[in-house]
Parts: C-alpha cells; sequence; structure tokens
C-alpha cells in the first residue's frame, strides 16, 4: 500500500486503486452525467409505477374478497339472530 497510510485489516491484502491517467472533459462529463441521471430516474419511476400498479390490483383484490365475507357475515349475524329469537320464543310458551 501507500507508504503514509497504515495498513489495517480493511485495506490489508488489497491492491492499491490506479491513478486516473486520463481527465474528462467537463462538459462531456457534465452530458454523460444528465444521461445518467435521467435513465437512472426513468428506470426508477418506471419501478415504482409497477410497484403502485400492483398494489392497486392486489387491494382491489382484497376488497373484493372482504366484500363477500361481509355478505356472509351478515348471513350468518342475521341466522344466529333469528335462532336467538325463536329460541327465546320457545321457551316463552
Amino acid at each position: 500500500m501507500h507508504a503514509d497510510k497504515p495498513q489495517t485489516f480493511l485495506t490489508k491484502g488489497k491492491k492499491p486503486r490506479p491513478e486516473t491517467a486520463k481527465t474528462k472533459k467537463a462538459e462531456a462529463l457534465v452530458v454523460t452525467e444528465q444521461q445518467d441521471d435521467s435513465m437512472n430516474l426513468q428506470k426508477i419511476l418506471a419501478f415504482y409505477r409497477a410497484r403502485v400498479e400492483a398494489h392497486e390490483k392486489d387491494r382491489f383484490a382484497y376488497l373484493q374478497k372482504m366484500d363477500k365475507l361481509r355478505l356472509k357475515q351478515d348471513k350468518a349475524h342475521k341466522l344466529e339472530w333469528e335462532l336467538k329469537k325463536r329460541t327465546d320464543e320457545r321457551q316463552e310458551l
């Protein structure tokens, strides 16, 4: 490694980084960074749009299932109430 940097367990056995030989033009670098940023943003946006769409589909499916269960629960409650009323009527007789 470098003589001025002490060797630690993190740097032990690692090759030193090569010094950059070429310097890029600032204008080309800025355009490349802008292009990279726009490409990354487009990928990120597409990813999250797909996630939102998948979530909306799942939510719709779960809401439909819950509505079906709610109907079954209402019917069961009505039947239980009916049974309770009939047993009370029997006891009164």
